[in-house]
């Protein structure tokens, strides 16, 4: 029988040579695997399959435990909430219909429905509970982890090699480094951990099909490719991934005389992978019409062509770079405008020729360094930047699957020069003797535990949005979608104060920005800017004149400053686009509403109800245009009916308490408040009503609290700050009082209780006897 290489007899004295590609796959047997087939593995194959399970719990473990942190995760808000929480492809329950969806719909730019499957079922089984979903993704990358592991080792069976080492290193190294953490610990990635299982389950069946090849074995390695691809298309690559095997260590891949002397036909793997690549074919046709359908794709304009091979260089050494000192990394990258320095690109490619030319140098002698370095090269294609999708420069999620290759030719590498010993010889290092196995397995384990520490530690950057967004600005320049992601989350908290300038530096980077001139709009109309706000939503509006919700907020800004017959023009203009969408009357609606239009509200009112009759909110608005017409009854029955449909519909029980407030009925009215600020937190007339009848009612510790909390929500509100001065004056507290008085006046420079209290606490004086109450 033919050795394979590196398993070659020695003269006595003589040192060996490192391995040579592989012999054809049928004169190696893989580790644990009999050749005689019929007396079952022998008392060493059990041996070493029992070390081997070992061995494996041993990295779920260290795995499992590094990423511990991820137990106390929430999901952030960089694609969680679309992706997952109110995606109705998962949330719809596994109905059917849903079911189908998956299949039949480009949702947000992307079509995988197994990976949607995979969230329904989660969903169905823990709703939106964070943990859940984290606890799913770790779980793949365990396995993930313990089929590297296997893939390893059958690899080294191939070599004839018996120590279980490699494998495990390979493993460890996989599952342990930092650059894998954005796949594990960000939930909407469950694309990336869910394919990489189908991605190393289909080498598998691929290494039994070429030992013994079978149309049903065959069969199974195309059914667990497409499996893949319907979890995310980045398997593409796969095909030339497995001629990489067929090269090594399969040695089923020859050429010149090699092949002409081979007994298998030299043809027969490409012509095995023709079906594959047809599977990839059609998988690319279909991501490429969904990104384009979401206008994920960015054109040549956006991008040139000289530019994005620059980034691909860069973005190639980058990994690299990052593989050996994993930090800074941030959840989204930016890409320079101009591109990379041209420094950095001529940098990128000596360093990456100079691994190419060392790879195929030692092609013969170590052939895994060629296979590793290729299978890296090539797995990064489709995510490279070549075709630009998205924004950023480069995203350390990319790097699950082609690090892989990495892991190979460094482990493997490390191997041969410690002297591993093979089922016949030892094999030594061309030069020299073997390392150590001692200083070896030292330095191994430092890294490892180093690996460890900085994987939990990047874990837990993912806590949550804020944490993430941070940590971002922190270790990257110029990141406008840090910015405006930080300065969303603000504006939901109601802190725009602080949300507006992170929006104003995200718009100064990136002027043609659409989220950040949107948000930056949004902002500007609640604090009442509305010239400022104008502009920019006009902005955002023809970067996107598809972008319904940008048109909704333009035209609000327009009502909210006076503007009403552009208001209404631009309302319109979305209900010619938008006949069916109550969201567009109900706007509307609001806009007359803020011009005292009353009568008019209610008819654009009861047609988004005549649209959707279940509108709660919309028999809000109604009930209060009636309300302000008198019409007390009418108004009531309005605010009772949203009620029915939603007994925590906020607004309604606002209304419903200021009425009983109005007869008199306080402590009733105190509960109807309390009850809205549960159901909604951000509800601000809710909550400073609550303070305003905790404060009338002399309870000043709690309608502190209450007026901070409203405050909170809405810091532009000059009552607020007024009425919570009062209470600072009352405790003696000048200081404090006056900085809420005078507060109270920057909003509102006319405000003629302020400045009468604000005289009160320069001469220590009570303040005036009642809070300010805002105008129902």
């Amino acid at each position: 029988m033919t050795r394979p290489p590196g398993n070659r007899p020695l003269r006595r004295g003589a040192v060996a040579p490192a391995p040579a590609a592989a012999r054809p796959a049928a004169e190696v047997q893989p580790w644990a695997e009999n050749a005689a087939g019929a007396e079952g593995p022998s008392p060493r194959e059990s041996a070493a399959a029992r070390q081997a399970l070992w061995v494996g719990l041993l990295l779920a473990t260290a795995v499992s435990l590094a990423y511990a942190p991820i137990v106390r995760n929430d999901f952030v808000s960089y694609d969680d909430p679309p992706l997952i929480v109110e995606n109705p492809i998962v949330n719809g329950g596994l109905s059917p219909g849903t079911l189908a969806r998956a299949w039949t719909t480009f949702y947000r730019s992307n079509w995988m429905p197994l990976t949607w499957h995979s969230h329904q079922v989660v969903w169905a089984l823990a709703g939106k509970t964070p943990l859940a979903h984290h606890l799913v993704n770790l779980a793949l990358h365990v396995l993930n982890v313990l089929l590297v592991f296997w893939l390893a080792r059958r690899i080294t069976g191939l070599l004839r090699w018996t120590a279980l080492w490699p494998a495990a290193l390979a493993g460890a190294l996989f599952g342990l480094h930092p650059l894998h953490v954005e796949s594990v610990a960000w939930a909407a990635e469950r694309k990336d951990v869910l394919s990489t299982a189908f991605w190393l389950l289909t080498c598998h069946a691929y290494l039994t099909y070429a030992r013994r090849p079978g149309a049903a074995r065959y069969a199974l390695v195309a059914v667990l490719f497409a499996l893949g691809l319907t979890a995310k298309p980045m398997l593409v690559t796969l095909p030339l991934a497995l001629l990489l095997l067929d090269w090594w260590p399969l040695g089923r891949l020859r050429f010149g005389r090699a092949a002409r002397s081979a007994g298998e036909p030299a043809a027969r793997p490409w012509l095995e992978k023709i079906p594959l690549l047809v599977l990839s074919a059609g998988s690319s046709v279909v991501t490429y019409l969904a990104q384009k359908s979401g206008g994920a794709v960015a054109s040549t304009n956006a991008y040139s062509i000289g530019s994005r091979v620059a980034n691909a260089i860069t973005s190639y050494a980058t990994y690299l770079y990052k593989y050996v000192a994993p930090s800074g990394l941030a959840v989204f990258v930016p890409r320079p405008p101009a591109g990379p320095p041209g420094v950095a690109v001529l940098l990128s490619a000596v360093a990456l020729g100079a691994i190419t030319w060392l790879a195929w140098s030692r092609r013969e002698r170590e052939p895994w360094l060629l296979m590793g370095w290729l299978w890296y090269l090539g797995t990064l294609v489709p995510v490279i930047g070549l075709l630009q999708v998205g924004e950023q420069a480069l995203a350390w999620r990319y790097t699950y699957v082609p690090m892989i290759g990495i892991d190979l030719a460094l482990v493997l590498s490390l191997a041969s020069l410690s002297g591993v010993r093979s089922s016949e010889k030892r094999i030594a290092r061309a030069r020299g003797g073997p390392l150590r196995p001692i200083p070896v397995a030292a330095g191994s384990g430092a890294i490892l535990l180093a690996l460890a520490a900085a994987t939990s530690a990047q874990v837990m950057v993912w806590k949550d949005s804020e944490t993430l967004y941070r940590f971002a600005l922190r270790v990257t320049d110029r990141n406008h979608v840090a910015l405006n992601n930080l300065g969303a989350i603000y504006l939901v908290e109601g802190r725009k104060q602080e949300a507006l300038p992170l929006f104003e530096q995200a718009v100064a980077i990136q002027p043609e920005y659409f989220d950040g001139n949107r948000n930056l709009g949004k902002v500007l109309t609640d604090l009442h800017r509305y010239d400022l706000a104008i502009a920019a939503l006009q902005t955002a509006v023809r970067l996107r004149p598809d972008e319904i919700d940008a048109h909704l907020d333009y035209a609000q800004a327009l009502g909210d400053a006076g503007r009403l017959d552009q208001a209404l023009s631009e309302y319109e203009w979305l209900g010619r686009h938008l006949p069916g969408d109550p969201r567009v009357p109900m706007h509307a609606g609001g806009a007359l509403f803020t011009a005292e239009h009353y009568e008019e509200a209610i008819a654009r009112f009861r047609q988004a109800l005549a649209l959707d009759p279940k509108n709660a909110l919309a028999l809000v608005n109604l009930g209060k245009c009636l309300q302000h017409l008198g019409r007390q009854d009418e108004s009531v029955a309005s605010f009772e009916r949203a009620l029915a449909i939603d007994p925590r519909q906020a607004g309604a029980l606002t209304a419903l308490g200021e009425l009983q407030y109005a007869r008199g009925e306080a402590d009733a009215a105190l509960q109807r408040f309390r009850l809205a600020t549960e159901a909604d937190p951000k509800l601000f007339r809710a909550a400073f009503m609550y303070a305003f009848v905790l404060h009338q009612q002399g309870k000043l510790d709690e309608a502190a609290q209450a007026y901070e909390k409203a405050l909170q929500v809405d810091t532009e509100s000059a009552a607020a700050h007024n009425n919570l001065g009062a209470i600072e004056l009352v405790r003696g507290r000048y200081d404090l009082a006056r900085d809420q008085f005078r507060e109270a006046l920057r909003i509102d420079p006319g405000y003629a209780e302020a400045k009468s209290n604000l005289a009160r606490s320069e001469q220590h004086l009570p303040a005036s006897p009642d809070p300010r109450r805002i105008s129902p």
